[in-house]
């Protein structure tokens, strides 16, 4: 069972990796992560949460990581940590682009592309909160992908000309167990 939610959890995280790039528009991939946060370091306040690391894929021969259909640092989330305990992932991932400072596109929309790929949703509930003065749009689900179970909870917002998505994704069943963490880690977040 371990083995399959971690492969589910690979899969959510290829969607929502390519999330961002889908919401800031598919001509050009997104330009450039986000330096203006901060958030906590799961891995150093807990000895149950491991850091994620992230290997793209490169061709050998150009060193390009974009080469062959790999993934692009811009793709990847830029951070994940996972529960050794209940398999969970916990991930913040940020795209800027100046186009996104004047697209009126809002948080809904943003967290409805990154939730493609998920169906039988059986629970979505949506709060508007605020991060830092800036509106923020939380979103619990419960659905399935690839036709195992799973719960997601994201937290959508924009400032200036970067999108920033925090996700906590587990089994229905362990669901509650990190969800103190999680808020503990999307209140954490420091925007410069």
């Amino acid at each position: 069972m371990r083995n399959t939610l971690q492969l589910l959890l690979l899969i959510l995280a290829l969607l929502l990796q390519s999330g961002c790039g889908l919401l800031l528009g598919n001509v050009k991939p997104v330009d450039e992560k986000s330096d203006s946060y901060g958030v906590a370091d799961l891995s150093k306040e807990s000895p149950d949460w491991v850091r994620l690391e992230q290997s793209p894929k490169t061709d050998d021969s150009t060193n390009d990581p974009k080469a062959n259909g790999g993934s692009g640092p811009s793709e990847l989330p830029d951070v994940a940590f996972q529960s050794q305990k209940t398999a969970a992932v916990i991930s913040l991932n940020s795209a800027c682009r100046p186009s996104t400072e004047t697209e009126r596109k809002d948080l809904r929309n943003f967290t409805n592309l990154l939730l493609l790929g998920i169906s039988n949703i059986s629970l979505r509930d949506e709060k508007e909160i605020t991060i830092q003065d800036t509106p923020a749009l939380q979103t619990t689900i419960r659905g399935t992908l690839n036709g195992q179970p799973i719960a997601l909870r994201t937290v959508v917002l924009k400032r200036k000309s970067c999108l920033y998505d925090i996700t906590y994704i587990a089994r229905p069943d362990a669901f509650g167990e990190n969800e103190d963490t999680f808020s503990h880690f999307v209140a954490s977040l420091r925007l410069k």
